[in-house]
């Protein structure tokens, strides 16, 4: 409908800087006298006056006349007269656009502002011409609407029905505009969806580049496993742990973990070794839980001989194994790290403890083998 085109001036103008362009000569069925009713609203009526409206084509130039009068308490009136440089005619949608003054307060104060005035067919057997005035900002608490008929009917409605035409019109264009609103309401949200929509697009796959290059860089340190990279190291700050798999873990960590003293006089390697020939499946974390230089170990066992109803079994060794904690069995991928701690999956944490098995000067020992950086 030309009507939506014309909200969408109505509803999209910044007034604050003027501007008109070149137009077209203004056409039938506006040109000639209009009368009506202007109105000053905030939703209640702040102020109304007789409005009357004369556009003509004179010698090749439009000219157009608004004559209010009666506005307020104060029984003020005024002429406005628009020449070319003030009058826009947009013939595509039956719309003028008029620049030059309007009332904008309930005392009938002018200022300069724009004019949008439209025909209106078919709500009645004859057009209305419906208008409304925007100063821009400083309006903003009141609406200026216009409502005009031909003189003819105009007469004929003052006998009879006049208030009831008004309210007719007025309560379609609220109609009209609301519905507008409704239908930017909807496209603005739809957009802001499908912005939210993009911008998790982009930030997953943001992540997923990280991670593959993380787990690119990952892989690469493991190549040289003669030495501890530090970004293998699983750190207090890190979610999660760091896994590897046996057969990948650096020589260097798996000939240290013979120096890790376990019971019967048994070093962890050996320990490991067992699990294995039991077809556990073990996986290790290289750690570095309390950010002091020396890496420890986290070890989860996989299979029928490692797990039960309440987990699998998990083996800590921070500090080269100077440090432990006593949680035994968990699930396995549900333990996190924590500051010189873990966190089981039921997020109980379990602090680091002396290892009873470690004398001070095989703590001493160890550390000095365990230190990476």
């Amino acid at each position: 409908m030309k009507i939506k085109l014309f909200f969408f001036y109505l509803l999209t103008s910044i007034i604050s800087v003027f501007s008109i362009s070149a137009s077209a000569q203004i056409a039938e069925p506006l040109l000639g006298k209009w009368q009506g009713d202007i109105v000053l609203s905030d939703g209640g009526i702040k102020g109304k006056g007789d409005a009357g409206l004369m556009l003509q084509h004179k010698k090749d130039e439009d000219k157009v006349t608004l004559f209010l009068s009666k506005f307020g308490a104060a029984n003020k009136s005024w002429v406005i007269t628009f020449t070319d440089q003030g009058i826009n005619y947009d013939e595509s949608a039956e719309t003028l656009r008029l620049i030059g003054d309007g009332v904008t307060d309930p005392s009938g104060n002018l200022a300069r502002g724009m004019y949008h005035l439209t025909i209106l067919k078919g709500l009645f057997s004859f057009p209305v011409l419906y208008g409304t005035f925007n100063h821009g900002e400083e309006q903003k608490q009141y609406y200026t609407e216009l409502i005009l008929f031909p003189p003819e009917e105009y007469k004929k409605l003052k006998k009879d029905g006049y208030s009831e035409a008004v309210t007719k019109v007025h309560n379609h264009m609220a109609e009209e505009i609301a519905a507008y609103r409704k239908q930017e309401e909807e496209l603005a949200l739809q957009k802001k969806q499908e912005e939210e929509r993009k911008r998790k697009e982009e930030e997953e796959e943001r992540l997923a580049k990280e991670r593959a290059e993380e787990e690119a860089a990952f892989e690469n340190a493991l190549k040289d496993n003669t030495k501890i990279d530090p970004i293998l190291v699983t750190m207090q700050s890190d979610k999660n742990f760091k896994w590897i798999e046996w057969e990948k873990v650096p020589v260097g960590v798996k000939e240290n973990l013979k120096k890790i003293p376990y019971y019967n006089n048994e070093n962890f390697h050996d320990h490991v070794m067992g699990l294995i020939k039991e077809d556990c499946l073990i996986q290790v974390a290289i750690t570095d839980l309390n950010n002091n230089g020396i890496y420890g170990v986290v070890i989860v066992c996989e299979g029928l001989y490692c797990c039960g109803s309440h987990g699998c079994s998990h083996y800590f060794f921070e500090d080269g194994g100077v440090l432990t904690c006593e949680l035994g069995t968990d699930y396995v991928g549900m333990v996190s790290p924590a500051n010189n701690a873990v966190f089981s999956s039921a997020g109980l944490r379990f602090p680091m403890i002396p290892n009873k098995n470690i004398t001070t000067t095989k703590a001493e020992e160890l550390k000095k083998l365990f230190k990476y950086k």
